[in-house]
Order: C-alpha cells, then sequence, then structure tokens
C-alpha cells in the first residue's frame, strides 16, 4: 500500500514538473512573440514618421 501511494506521489511529482515546463516554454514564446511585434511596430513608426510632411509646409 504504502509504494503504491509512493509511486503515485512521484507520478504526481512529475506531471507538475512537465507542465511547469511547459508553462516556461510557453512563456518564452510568448514573449519572443511580443518582442518581433515591438519591433515591426518601432520600424512601421520610424518609417511613418521619415515619409512624414513637417507641419509647417502644411
Amino acid at each position: 500500500m504504502l509504494s503504491t501511494g509512493l509511486l503515485a506521489s512521484c507520478a504526481l511529482l512529475a506531471a507538475v514538473s512537465i507542465i511547469n515546463a511547459a508553462s516556461e516554454v510557453e512563456e518564452d514564446s510568448l514573449k519572443a512573440t511580443l518582442e518581433v511585434r515591438q519591433q515591426n511596430l518601432e520600424r512601421q513608426l520610424s518609417s511613418a514618421a521619415a515619409v512624414a510632411v513637417p507641419e509647417d509646409v502644411l
């Protein structure tokens, strides 16, 4: 009976470890995606600023 409980505890610990590792990978992936999107927005803003007409010309 004790060995069954110990085995179940080890299985639960392994499952929690796998879930935590998957969460970290997902978090890293989301951070990378957000970083790329931020860089793209910065490039678009820079391009828009480069072609903007100064107000005193209008």
